[in-house]
């Protein structure tokens, strides 16, 4: 067997290699962060004004851990302020989950993965936002 036959065995090689990335690319499920995105730029702002907020006014939220189960204790003066908390899984949009609470403390039982939890509540016409990365395993 000459060269040019064994060149053109590679070039034949690389080509059906390239065209089957192709194909398993487009099969792949690519899902969007979220369908709003455009919507949720806009109110970035008022996160930021938020998260200040809880700087200023020390009312950090507390993240325990108790056999690998996140526990998330709101500061104690927020008796029967309603709390918002998002779950956000990046890997699995099933896992997502928007929890409204009145208590100052709730378990989040999640399965193995890697968590964004944002939470917001508000308390005397002050907005308050906190988030944190959890990861379970």
């Amino acid at each position: 067997m000459n060269w040019g036959w064994k060149i053109s065995i590679v070039y034949i090689l690389f080509a059906a290699g390239i065209l089957t990335l192709v194909y398993k690319s487009t099969q792949e499920d690519i899902t969007l962060v979220t369908t709003d995105y455009y919507a949720k730029e806009k109110a970035q702002q008022g996160k930021i004004d938020a998260a200040k907020q809880v700087v200023k006014d020390n009312a950090q939220i507390k993240w325990l851990y108790y056999n690998q189960i996140p526990f998330v204790v709101f500061p104690t003066n927020l008796n029967s302020i309603q709390k918002t908390i998002d779950v956000y899984c990046a890997f699995d949009p099933i896992r997502d989950q928007t929890i409204q609470t009145q208590e100052d403390s709730i378990a989040m039982p999640l399965l193995n993965g890697k968590y964004q939890i944002k939470c917001t509540w508000e308390f005397k016409g002050k907005k308050y936002y906190q988030e944190k990365e959890v990861i379970i395993r």
